[in-house]
């Protein structure tokens, strides 16, 4: 039985392709509203009409006057915030990412917290909301805490998770089950035996490229400007990283935020009274005052990490700890409980001191800064070391006898090296990826460790390849930072169309 559905979108960018496609939904009796709240982008009101409501993004504090009118949203009573006590820690941390400062004063960013809940829940009483989508994993505050609310509802939820390969996305429902419809279809392709080739000429470049050795990945090099012979590329992050520093870098300057939000004030004609106006601007310039705090005393650039960091030794094994970019999707709320880092070193540093391991840190090439006192608290676990950004990543998964993260590509590239993976916390992508463990307690990380010292795991190309086939079955093109032409927005249209179909289907 099909039901009209009233949709909440989070993180679209090209609202006109999703406004055709809500459009044809509502011509055809499927859909009876959609909210959109798009990311990295402007808030526009031109698309604006009696079904299409796009509205203003509080986490990227592009909602000035939706801020001004909190007295409409509806208080919070006992039920509703007992019932959101599971997430709302999660939600908190996620507060940072509107200054990507790690320093917050706690109650502060509670109370932000519980105005973010009350105005997410009056967006759902206003529109009659019974479906929430994003086109990515929900990870600023406003994402997570509707994506939650949704949960707490019992309303249809799918979310994209973005893949290691390029323009590959996940379809999820559960940020804690993320990958298991892969894993479930790669034991039925084990259970079944059957020969299932890879037909996406993508992922078929990427298994062949991945499975080089490390000899002939070396040689490997971009292709020229030139028009020369193509040589196979690999396929890496670096594409997603340029299209969010571009898209993203007025966002994460506080300081041209902070002055864009005083001009916008100043020259809003509002019926807001001026008190509201300066409470909202004094928070801001609170805000301001913090994030310049933490870039005088307590910033630590990847130059000062390396002073500290040393060149590797390869005279006893050793665990690559690869560190990941903060704040981001795949550490919070990807890593669950394991989002702090310096926790899963910890623990990972423990159980490997048993054995005579040591564990290499790296730093995440493209991270600017992090808190010095996280490099200061990881520096005192004596079977610690830094390793300098500069030595290459592929020849310490060449050396190492594991590589460990919370959910990075690392992980599926150590294994198509035929090293062992760990992933910390359950978030991760590819659940089931021969030689990947999933890491919880310290228990089942030291039957691990003594497997691996054992030379008891065996990853083979054959279990790898099967793996591709089901991740060729599970996954979906999407083409979220393309340039918006015709045939990427149709590729994408169609595959939304389908997801809110599902909705409708009860699906």
């Amino acid at each position: 039985m099909q039901e009209k559905i009233n949709l909440f979108v989070w993180g679209i960018h090209d609202i006109r392709m999703l406004k055709s496609v809500c459009r044809e939904l509502y011509d055809e009796g499927k859909l009876e509203n959609c909210v959109c709240i798009p990311m990295g982008t402007r808030c526009d009101n031109s698309y604006n009409d009696d079904i299409f409501h796009v509205i203003p993004s509080f986490s990227l504090d592009e909602n000035t006057i939706e801020l001004l009118k909190e007295n409409e949203y509806p208080p919070l009573d006992w039920d509703i915030i007992t019932k959101m006590l599971p997430f709302e820690s999660k939600a908190i941390e996620l507060g940072m990412r509107r200054t990507n400062v790690p320093i917050v004063e706690y109650t502060r960013e509670k109370q932000r917290y519980y105005r973010e809940l009350r105005r997410i829940i009056y967006i759902f009483r206003k529109y009659q909301i019974n479906s929430f989508f994003a086109t990515a994993v929900p990870h600023y505050q406003d994402a997570y805490i509707a994506y939650s609310l949704s949960k707490v509802y019992n309303f249809k939820i799918r979310f994209f998770v973005p893949c290691t390969i390029k323009d590959r996305r996940l379809i999820a429902n559960d940020i804690d089950m993320i990958g298991c419809d892969i894993l479930e279809t790669y034991d039925k392709l084990l259970i079944e035996n059957t020969t299932k080739k890879i037909k996406s000429s993508d992922l078929m470049e990427y298994f062949n490229t991945q499975t080089l050795g490390i000899e002939e990945l070396k040689k490997i090099k971009n292709p020229g400007q030139d028009g020369e012979t193509k040589k196979i590329k690999r396929m890496h992050t670096d594409h997603y990283w340029g299209v969010w520093k571009k898209s993203h870098q007025l966002v994460w300057n506080p300081l041209t935020r902070y002055v864009k939000r005083i001009n916008e004030l100043k020259n809003k004609k509002s019926e807001c009274c001026w008190e509201k106006k300066k409470l909202f601007l004094d928070n801001l310039r609170e805000e301001h005052a913090l994030v310049r705090f933490f870039y005088k005393y307590y910033r630590f650039p990847l130059d000062k990490y390396n002073n500290r960091a040393e060149l590797p030794l390869y005279n006893k094994p050793f665990i690559l700890f690869a560190l990941q970019f903060v704040p981001e999707a795949t550490t919070c709320p990807q890593a669950g409980a394991f989002s702090s880092q310096y926790t899963s070193i910890q623990l990972l540093a423990y159980e490997a001191k048993k054995y005579g391991i040591d564990i290499y840190v790296k730093e995440h090439g493209h991270l600017s800064m992090r808190d010095k006192h996280f490099y200061d608290e990881i520096s005192m676990i004596n079977n610690v070391k830094f390793i300098k950004s500069s030595v290459s990543t592929y020849e310490l998964i060449e050396k190492c006898i594991a590589v460990a993260s919370q959910t990075g590509s690392c992980l599926m590239e150590s294994v198509m090296q035929n090293k062992p993976a760990l992933a910390f916390g359950k978030g991760y992508l590819w659940k089931g990826l021969p030689g990947l463990f999933e890491i919880l307690d310290s228990a089942h990380l030291n039957d691990i460790l003594r497997n691996i010292m054992n030379q008891k795991v065996q990853i083979s190309n054959e279990s790898i390849y099967k793996y591709f086939v089901a991740i060729d079955e599970k996954t979906v093109i999407y083409k979220a930072y393309g340039n918006n032409s015709n045939t990427e927005r149709a590729i994408n249209k169609e595959v939304l169309k389908n997801i809110f179909i599902g909705f409708a289907n009860g699906e």
